[in-house]
């Protein structure tokens, strides 16, 4: 396999990186980096995380809020975002504590999938096991448990890119 970036085609949708194969990039420090597309910002390199609640055997997801300028906005998404000159984990914790401020454990790589929008996301996984009257988000409109099957239910407003990542968690069997 090639290193770097240069697998992870941006513009394009990408084949699926596993982590055992790109170590290396989950290592590295990404620039802050934003592009315009449409009438949108995008990050470039961005770090989500699936978070799983064994008590509830459930992920939580969050509504994005409603703002014109926000990507995907008033839909279902994990949390996450830009990469801000940092490594993929770094950028993660910061993002968690910054938008939930709740422990989340076992923070562990998943793969690197490079989405339509020209964006590179490096995926994650974690364990929290906060009730969900105790999560208290600074970003969104609320939270919500859903089942992986659930949040690819065609009702449920899921950003677009999210029904590709929970189908292919779910291939792989990541829990």
């Amino acid at each position: 396999i090639k290193k770097g970036l240069d697998d992870v085609v941006a513009g394009k949708t990408t084949p699926w990186k596993p982590m055992v194969k790109m170590q290396h990039m989950f290592e590295k420090k990404y620039s802050y980096e934003l592009y315009t597309k449409g009438k949108l910002q995008y990050g470039r390199y961005t770090a989500h995380c699936f978070l799983y609640n064994p008590k509830t055997n459930k992920y939580l997801f969050y509504l994005r809020d409603n703002i014109h300028r926000i990507p995907q906005r008033n839909t279902w998404s994990f949390f996450g975002g830009v990469i801000e000159n940092e490594t993929p984990h770094e950028a993660l914790c910061r993002e968690l504590k910054e938008e939930i401020n709740i422990k989340v454990h076992k923070i562990t790589p998943l793969c690197i999938k490079g989405i339509k929008t020209g964006q590179t996301l490096f995926l994650f996984t974690g364990y929290i096991y906060d009730d969900i009257k105790d999560i208290k988000i600074t970003e969104g409109r609320k939270v919500k448990y859903f089942t992986l099957n659930e949040i690819t239910k065609d009702h449920n407003n899921v950003a677009y890119f999210i029904k590709d990542v929970v189908r292919h968690f779910i291939k792989i069997n990541a829990v």
